[in-house]
């Protein structure tokens, strides 16, 4: 790189050394061109950058060498303007070209070095690699541009706030939200942006951004620009370098239009279940009105016996002495058929009564399926139909709407007792309750001994308006459903392996299940 140290007197011979040696332990490539532009020195950081050893590129000229041909014009005026004597020295960032063919960025700092005349006769340049900088550079603005188009694509309104509650950074939601373009808002006092309402609204939520917490705010808000929106906004504290709470972020998603529909699908669910409740009074109605008969007949039979009774206690009384010994006896049978009147009269009433949405509450399951057996009485004795209920002891309580539960036995052991009226086998409805293991609920099972379910009729059972009855309205399986979806359970319908249907569906245990 440097001339033979023994041509030279020993003290150049050793400033020259030194030179060399400064030169290559710098790690700043340095490179001397002669006034053509020929390499006349290249140090060891030049060569581990480009690949080539000094003694290949000594003499060579560093336009054809080094400079890449598209960077060539521009580069030679900067050296002209050296050669020239416009300029005693210069900056300047070029490429050059290595061995493989790789271009390295190079940010150069150049000078002349003239002799006694100011003739130029070298051009000294120092120059530093930055092509890892300026791919970093390069990968930061990319992400940067990609940042920001990412957080004005998000269908979101995202800011970040100074401490000073100076907006530093808008996305595009500002524009979307109250018609304002990010970069007019940028700056300003985030209470300008969005109003005094507003402001008065979050700032507890910024407040507590501030503080270093994450907060979050969910409802409505009136903004100073555009219609009040419904929002979820959560609010972020946000650190500078030395961890040290600096602003906050918005992040805020717009639900207005989501919360209308909840509110309509809400208004809607409401309707249908009071239309449901309407469609099952209507139903109870009905089916009450096709045993009406057989009920007149069960409450006819304890007042005719009170009424003979009765007549017997006053033959009693008018005979000679009085019988008074027998009265008591006849009195207490007056009472118990009185009481098996007023019993069913309550629970014709309980039944047909319109029920309150919701109204839960503990049963006991037997008392349930004793007050829908005793409305059923007359019917299951007129069809010649056997009824046994088998409920498990640990099941105490259920918790349920005791009126549409009510109905959901009525309407599945009434379906049986018709299926049954006209089979020739035995007549027999089963009815079981048994605890689940996997949940807090009990399956209940309504099963009887007849024909049972054809392939055609169990994929339609539960649709509203089928009926496999000639007079039937085709609502009360689909009723049943209903109710026990509002149970948040489901019933289904199979073939029993002996033969018969059998109906199941999960009712919610009570909350004294377990005393």
């Amino acid at each position: 790189m440097s001339a033979d140290p023994g041509d030279l007197p020993l003290g150049q011979s050793c400033e020259a050394a030194l030179l060399d040696t400064l030169l290559d332990v710098s790690g700043l490539l340095v490179v001397v061109l002669d006034a053509e532009g020929n390499i006349r020195r290249f140090n060891r950081a030049c060569e581990q950058l480009t690949g080539y050893e000094e003694g290949e590129v000594l003499g060579r000229s560093i336009w054809s060498t080094l400079i890449p041909e598209d960077e060539l014009p521009n580069v030679q005026q900067v050296h002209g303007r050296l050669r020239q004597n416009e300029e005693a020295s210069n900056t300047y960032v070029n490429h050059w070209m290595t061995r493989e063919g790789e271009r390295r960025l190079i940010q150069w700092r150049n000078a002349t070095l003239r002799d006694e005349r100011g003739v130029a006769t070298a051009f000294v340049g120092t120059g530093i690699d930055v092509t890892e900088q300026e791919r970093a550079l390069k990968a930061r603005l990319r992400w940067e541009h990609e940042r920001h188009y990412l957080l004005d694509a998000l269908p979101v309104l995202i800011a970040h706030v100074g401490a000073d509650f100076r907006i530093r950074f808008a996305n595009d939601g500002y524009r979307q939200w109250f018609g304002l373009e990010p970069q007019q808002v940028q700056g300003e006092h985030v209470r300008s942006i969005i109003g005094e309402t507003a402001f008065e609204t979050l700032e507890p939520c910024f407040r507590e951004a501030l503080a270093g917490r994450r907060s979050v705010y969910h409802g409505e808000v009136v903004y100073l620009h555009g219609p009040s929106r419904f929002i979820h906004g959560t609010y972020i504290p946000a650190f500078d370098e030395n961890s040290k709470v600096d602003g906050f972020y918005i992040v805020s998603v717009d639900l207005t239009e989501p919360q209308r529909l909840r509110q309509e699908r809400d208004r809607a669910r409401q309707e249908a279940q009071s239309h449901l409740l309407e469609l099952a009074h209507a139903t109870r109605l009905a089916a009450m009105s096709e045993v009406a008969t057989g009920l007149a007949h069960e409450i006819s039979q304890p007042l005719t016996a009170i009424a003979a009774t009765a007549e017997a206690c006053l033959m009693g009384l008018d005979a000679d002495p009085p019988r008074i010994d027998s009265l008591r006896s006849s009195l207490e049978k007056v009472a118990a058929q009185g009481q098996r009147a007023r019993k069913i009269i309550e629970q014709l009433r309980s039944f047909l009564r319109k029920e309150e949405e919701d109204a839960r509450e503990d049963c006991d399951p037997r008392k349930l399926v004793q007050d829908v057996l005793l409305l059923l009485e007359s019917e299951l004795a007129a069809a010649g139909v056997e009824v046994e209920a088998d409920i498990e002891e640990s099941i105490r309580f259920v918790h349920v709407n005791r009126i549409q539960i009510e109905q959901v036995l009525f309407n599945l052991v009434r379906n049986a007792v018709d299926a049954l009226r006209e089979h020739g086998g035995e007549r027999r409805v089963r009815i079981r309750c048994r605890p689940m293991q996997d949940k807090p609920a009990c399956l209940v099972e309504v099963a009887d001994s007849g024909p049972g379910i054809s392939e055609v009729d169990r994929s339609r059972l539960f649709h509203p308006f089928y009926t496999t009855k000639r007079q039937g309205l085709g609502q009360g399986l689909s009723i049943c459903r209903s109710i026990l979806d509002r149970h948040g359970a489901a019933i289904e319908a199979e073939n029993g392996p002996r033969g018969g249907a059998v109906f199941r569906f999960t009712l919610p245990l009570g909350g004294r299940a377990g005393e």
